[in-house]
């Protein structure tokens, strides 16, 4: 689901009805009236920003991150601020949360994983229902949830059911898209024997550094967004 010059586009999975479809809608409607809002100069921080020595980094603000004062959101570091909103919706580089969820670590955590999962709904769901028509695979299922021990599920891809972690709305596009890769190749080749990997190599020639770079977000498994 995109806005492109005040046009709604929304990529489904072919199973979807088109009553489904309506209610998907309507259940976004805050983020999409959000989206209209977005500045097109909207600027965010990468998580690892270059300074001007080409090895110099600048690392996370991790203690903020744990104490939901900023996130990462598709491998930018954004700040989290209370607004007068009534879900959390991202503006100008910013994460904006309820007011009455900014009052305490636990609560901001658990508006952060609610926006999370609104995203990976709908921007992370498009991206592999996109994919899926680039190699003609329909999943049965996209769906997300708590995983932790995996980015994709690996045994329900196999059964064409693509169930990732909710963080994935979190990684940069190049990790979301081998991500996503992987799981379609579970739709095809169950175990990662040498055709799977010829597969995932095929559509994401960076695999093997996009596999390394994940373990950089591992740690944002650790954090509990529940209420």
């Amino acid at each position: 689901m995109r806005l492109d010059n005040d046009v709604l586009k929304v990529v489904a999975n072919c199973f979807l009805s088109e009553k489904k479809l309506r209610q998907i809608i309507m259940q976004n409607v805050d983020w999409i009236n959000a989206q209209k809002k977005v500045s097109a100069a909207a600027v965010a921080i990468p998580l690892k920003c270059e300074k001007d020595e080409p090895n110099a980094h600048e690392e996370p603000d991790w203690q903020s991150i744990v104490h939901g004062r900023k996130t990462v959101v598709s491998g930018r570091l954004t700040n989290v601020l209370a607004g007068t909103c009534s879900k959390p919706y991202a503006e100008d580089g910013v994460l904006y949360i309820p007011e009455k969820s900014y009052q305490n670590k636990q609560s901001r955590l658990f508006a952060i994983g609610s926006y999370l999962k609104r995203v990976a709904s709908v921007q992370v769901a498009e991206e592999a229902a996109d994919f899926g028509s680039k190699v003609a695979l329909c999943p049965l299922k996209i769906a997300f949830g708590d995983i932790k021990e995996y980015w994709v599920n690996c045994s329900a891809a196999s059964k064409r059911v693509l169930r990732f972690d909710f963080r994935i709305a979190q990684l940069p596009q190049n990790l979301r898209n081998y991500v996503i890769v992987h799981g379609f190749a579970h739709m095809v080749y169950p175990i990662h024997d040498g055709e799977f990997w010829n597969y995932v190599e095929k559509y994401a020639p960076d695999f093997r550094e996009c596999s390394s770079a994940l373990k950089e977000y591992n740690i944002l498994k650790n954090l509990s967004y529940k209420d």
